[in-house]
């Protein structure tokens, strides 16, 4: 049996109310004029809402027709006798539908003799009740975990099984949503997922009479947070290290693998670190490491077989280690330098310019071992705590002005307050620290029209005829000051007109005797201080020292 409700809405009620009265019929034997704006629309998903705009104040009813289908015919779905109530808005339930059906209406007003026009067309399509789950889509938080969503358009559907599948293995079910009054937006959160992994989707939507309908089918990539932000730099305490931070991403490695590379080699493997619950900073100390080496370092997490990406790569060129040490009890201290074992070309180049003969033969030195050397000259606070008195006077004086006017036994009775803990450098090691590495004319290059001179040393182009406190130009490549310029520095040796028979271990030449030092670096009233320069006297007032030493603690 059809069903039809019929709702004679609100604007009839009013003309019913109110005061006016008609006092004579209306013509019925003219024609109604046609009703307007005919709309239909779905309430449920098998119902229809029709409303219209009555036109017409002699009408004595309506006639609805109706089409099923886009090439149906019209019929008529419902008289409806409505009496005369003047011009109104009128609406009509149609729940006489089935599902998929295109339905088109129309309607025309009627009095006891004629009828109006038709009013518009009005169409509706009822939806498909046991319509595909459509849109799904995923939307990944966090690294343990898969939300998916997707359109629920059935009306029928008694559960949702979410199933899964990777690239090698058939649809599993792993997990099942219950049904919801109406359509909508449905979710799931799958949380037996593995890092970095694809997995394919489709939801299954099923009735009581075992119909399934499958959803689109999706590909997620799960997953695995990389480290960031790793960061390198010299590890605090006595021996040589380098420190790394990093922000852990991830909440769910069992480790880290950490790689590094030595200048322009290729990445090595480092080590395995343990993992941390949660994210967070995390480091590491690599005591691993040598000195005035560039290292690069990368990591990544882990967890079982499966890797993140690498975090960004940090770089980091260590330095040679320098250390502050007591001057005996006098409370103060001195910065020494550590240099490493190695072998270098002590004397003048073949292809040096302006070199002197007292500078050659050139020979190669190796040093066995490595030694401390001052980072700075000694200064006249230094020699005036341990000595008791200042000997500098007239050519710059100061705390922090390098100490002169020193004889070699001056600097001997010096080393024996302070335990005989320092010595001079020899020859071979002021030359080895001076040049650092480089076989150059100094230690900052050619610079063969002395451009950069300046920059490096107190010489007689800038000095105003004086010494000047230490530490006031660039260092050398190695971290050590005022190697060329501001002072000339005693050694150990004796001076020897050439270095022919001098020794190839960097140990002191100390036989035969002579009767002069070696001094080395130049001062402030010199041209250059080439790293080949040297010269000797006894003493004098424009030489100064810087201290080394073999007996204190090893790095």
């Amino acid at each position: 049996m059809k069903a039809f409700t019929i709702l004679l809405f609100v604007g009839l009620v009013l003309t019913l109310g109110c005061s006016k009265e008609k006092t004579t019929e209306p013509d019925t034997y003219v024609a109604p004029v046609a009703p307007s704006r005919l709309t239909v629309s779905l309430t449920l998903p098998l119902q229809a809402r029709l409303t219209w705009q009555d036109e017409s104040e002699i009408e004595t009813g309506f006639e609805i027709e109706r089409r099923v289908g886009q090439n149906g015919v019209f019929n008529l779905l419902l008289s409806i006798q409505t009496g005369f109530e003047g011009k109104e808005t009128h609406t009509l339930i149609d729940s006489d539908l089935v599902q998929m059906t295109t339905y088109s209406y129309r309607m025309r007003a009627v009095n006891r003799s004629t009828k109006s026009e038709y009013s518009n067309t009005a169409t509706v399509t009822t939806p498909d009740l046991f319509a595909p789950p459509s849109d799904l889509a995923a939307h990944q938080f966090q690294e343990k975990s898969v939300i998916l969503s997707w359109q629920d358009n059935s009306y029928i559907e008694t559960k949702f099984e979410i199933e899964r599948r990777d690239s090698s293995s058939n649809y599993q079910i792993v997990g099942m949503v219950n049904p919801v009054d109406g359509t909508g937006e449905r979710s799931f959160e799958d949380t037996t997922i593995l890092p970095v992994k694809s997995y394919y989707y489709r939801v299954r939507a099923e009735n009581d009479n075992n119909d399934v309908r499958l959803s689109n089918e999706l590909m997620v990539v799960t997953v695995f947070y990389a480290p960031t932000a790793l960061t390198c730099e010299l590890a605090q305490g006595e021996h040589m290290g380098v420190t790394l931070r990093w922000q852990d991403n991830s909440q769910i490695e069992d480790g880290f693998e950490l790689i590094r590379k030595s200048g322009l080699g290729a990445y090595q493997y480092l080590a395995t670190l343990p993992g941390a619950e949660g994210s967070g900073m995390r480091s590491y100390i690599d005591e691993n490491v040598n000195f005035l080496t560039i290292y690069d370092y990368r990591l990544r997490a882990t967890q079982d077989e499966t890797n993140s990406d690498w975090s960004n790569a940090s770089s980091i060129d260590t330095p040679l280690p320098e250390r502050s040490f007591p001057l005996g009890n006098t409370g103060q201290s001195i910065i020494m330098v550590w240099m490493p074992a190695g072998s270098f070309r002590m004397g003048w180049s073949d292809w040096e310019e302006f070199w002197l003969r007292v500078e050659g033969p050139a020979h190669s030195v190796t040093f066995a071992d490595g030694f401390w050397i001052g980072k700075y000259e000694v200064t006249q606070g230094q020699w005036q705590a341990v000595m008791g008195f200042n000997p500098s006077s007239g050519y710059g004086e100061g705390d922090n002005y390098p100490v002169y006017n020193v004889s070699w036994e001056a600097i001997q009775d010096f080393e024996q307050h302070l335990s005989e803990q320092f010595r001079l450098p020899t020859e071979a090691e002021w030359e080895y620290a001076c040049r650092a590495g480089t076989t150059t004319r100094f230690y900052w290059g050619e610079d063969r029209n002395l451009d950069q001179v300046g920059e490096y040393s107190w010489y007689i182009g800038n000095s105003g005829h004086l010494t000047h406190p230490i530490g006031t130009k660039a260092p050398n490549a190695w971290g050590l000051y005022d190697m060329s310029g501001n002072l000339w520095e005693c050694c150990e040796d004796w001076y020897h007109e050439t270095y022919e028979g001098a020794p190839s271990d960097g140990s002191a030449w100390l036989t035969p005797e002579g009767t002069s030092k070696v001094w080395r670096g130049d001062s402030w009233w010199g041209q250059s201080g080439r790293s080949a320069l040297r010269t000797y006297a006894p003493s004098g007032m424009i030489a100064g020292f810087r201290l080394a030493s073999s007996t204190l603690p090893h790095p």
